[in-house]
């Protein structure tokens, strides 16, 4: 009798470890499902926001025959030079930066006669198409 009992308590620690391990595997499958909702989020806001931006390059286009000139790649921040003179142009109420800035960021960079430009981004995901994960997207006019 005595054996039994021994084993009795045995098997409950063992199926109380196994119950554990269990709900610390689901939380984590959980937690990962989240965590590519979030990628997923963010890099539709990106491209909302790059969308916003080449409007706004557009609309300055219009009225200026040129679009801002900035030879050296410049870092969208909202507080750049690029950023203030949409701003104060008119073309876009407020600048965004990427929703990760400082990890990821947006940036410019104009032809020298300001006649094109580059805008370039980053995604978490290959949920966008047409774009790759990683920071070598672009958009050009």
């Amino acid at each position: 009798m005595k054996l039994s009992t021994r084993t009795t308590h045995g098997l409950v620690f063992l199926e109380i470890l196994l119950v554990i391990a269990l709900i610390i595997v689901g939380v984590l499958i959980v937690a990962s499902a989240f965590d590519d909702v979030g990628q997923r989020a963010r890099d539709a806001k990106r491209i909302a926001e790059i969308d916003a931006i080449q409007k706004a390059l557009n609309l300055y286009y219009s009225g200026h025959a040129k679009f801002p000139v900035a030879p050296k790649e410049t870092e969208i921040t909202g507080d750049d030079a690029v950023s203030r003179t949409l701003e104060e142009e008119l073309a876009i109420r407020e600048v965004p930066k990427d929703p990760l800035y400082p990890a990821y960021a947006y940036t410019y960079q104009s032809v020298e006669d300001g006649s094109g430009y580059i805008l370039k981004f980053c995604l978490e995901t290959e949920s966008i198409q047409n774009y790759k994960a990683g920071c070598e997207n672009f958009l050009k006019p």
